[in-house]
């Protein structure tokens, strides 16, 4: 029995981990955040990226790197308390705790420590000065966002500022306790914001403007702009431009770099001398995937499993079996509810990839499905990025001659639907 490779999909955890180059990114950023002047403090970094782009292991190199300068960090999972309690709270919350965690014994922290901790039990339990009049996070950013905190108009307007500004004194104040002679900056990294609700992801950055606004911290937040676009249209209405909006909070935006080819590249050497891979089973999947590292290592730990079932029934290796097997497991992980119905019956299967391959740029598939018995599967034609990845995909499955002179039939796909567990 030949071995197969499985990926992890965890995050680089070190520079010697580091397939995807980033090292050169997570440098400049350590200058970034450690050149910045200490009266330009706090501010915040934005990293960029669709899922599976790398952010949480470049953040995570950075890191690393600002440990090896003496640099306190802090890391805070806001997805880790989504849906459980107000993330502006568990934000702080978590600073304060790792800060107490690895305060040194010194009575001037404890101090600081002692007052914001009072001043959060009073809000927390919905009161200012005298823990007694219900106030929120969201009145205070929706007219710190809408208007400005100058022009700030309600009714208990000057109590919620004087706490709020009573705050920022205090948390400034226990972070350079905290710092004390060692550094005079803390840098707290904010990943995994494309996993909370979207809304929620606003509101942990609005935390950092409202209560955070006078600390001496430098923040690096990991985020999808998708994301932050869709909370703003929950939060504030499908008008609220998030360009405008983010610049109000992130001083620097940097966009991921593409530098995954290569990492692909990688995964693929490790794979392509067992049995059951074949290059062609690369290209189209590279035609499918694009460069989402992640993506990758979910299709070739799925196409691993595909192989080693294969092989275990004795099928025979061979080019278009290959690449009907990844064609396979690259439905079942972009189109769950196609795989099903493909799946039901390999011979309505191909009648269905053949014709949606062959079609025109505006080919009216309607009455093509109604003629050919398949009109169950109008409801998938409707959906653009099926009918192109379809499309995508016959280019490989009806090329005989990149085949090795075979063609894909009913057969191959019956035979590549009992070999994939999805």
């Amino acid at each position: 029995m030949p071995s197969f490779r499985i990926f992890s999909d965890a995050p680089i955890s070190n520079s010697d981990a580091d397939v995807l180059n980033f090292g050169p990114y997570a440098g400049a950023l350590v200058d970034l955040a450690c050149d910045v002047p200490i009266t330009d403090l706090p501010f915040c970094i934005g990293l960029f990226g669709e899922w599976g782009s790398g952010k949480t292991s470049l953040m995570r190199l950075t890191r690393d790197k600002l440990h090896d300068r003496h640099i306190k960090t802090i890391w805070f999972n806001p997805w880790k308390y989504d849906r459980k309690e107000a993330l502006w709270s568990a934000l702080i919350t978590e600073l304060v705790f790792t800060m107490e965690a690895d305060a040194p014994n010194a009575v001037r922290f404890y101090k600081a420590n002692e007052r914001v901790y009072h001043m959060l039990e009073a809000f927390v339990r919905g009161g200012l000065s005298a823990a007694s009049t219900p106030v929120g996070l969201k009145p205070l950013t929706d007219e710190l966002f809408k208007t400005g905190r100058d022009s700030f108009q309600q009714s208990n307007a000057k109590e919620m500022w004087t706490f709020v500004r009573q705050f920022e004194d205090a948390f400034n104040q226990l972070v350079r306790a905290y710092l004390g002679r060692r550094s005079d900056r803390l840098v707290v990294f904010i990943d995994d914001l494309d996993r909370c609700l979207p809304e929620n992801a606003i509101t942990v950055l609005e935390s950092i403007k409202l209560f955070l606004d006078k600390s001496p911290c430098v923040f690096v937040v990991g985020a999808d702009q998708a994301v932050i676009q869709y909370g703003l249209e929950k939060s504030y209405g499908a008008t609220y431009a998030t360009r405008d909006y983010l610049e109000k909070i992130i001083q620097v935006p940097i966009r991921m770099p593409r530098v995954v080819s290569q990492a692909v590249n990688s995964l693929w050497d490790e794979v392509k001398e067992l049995p059951g891979y074949h290059d062609t089973a690369k290209e189209l999947a590279t035609q499918v995937l694009g460069l989402n590292l992640r993506q990758w290592k979910r299709f070739l730990n799925a196409y691993a499993m595909a192989t080693a079932i294969a092989y275990r029934r004795g099928v025979r290796d061979s080019t278009a079996r290959a690449v009907t097997r990844a064609f396979v497991v690259l439905v079942g992980i972009r189109f769950p509810h196609l795989y099903d119905e493909l799946n039901k019956d390999p011979v309505i299967a191909e009648r269905f990839v053949s014709l949606i391959g062959a079609g025109g740029e505006e080919y009216n598939y309607g009455p093509r499905l109604a003629q050919t018995g398949l009109q169950h599967f109008s409801r998938y034609v409707e959906d653009k990025a099926i009918v192109e990845f379809l499309k995508t995909c016959w280019g490989f499955l009806g090329n005989a001659p990149q085949l090795g002179g075979e063609t894909v039939t009913a057969t191959l796909l019956q035979e590549a639907f009992s070999c994939v567990p999805l």
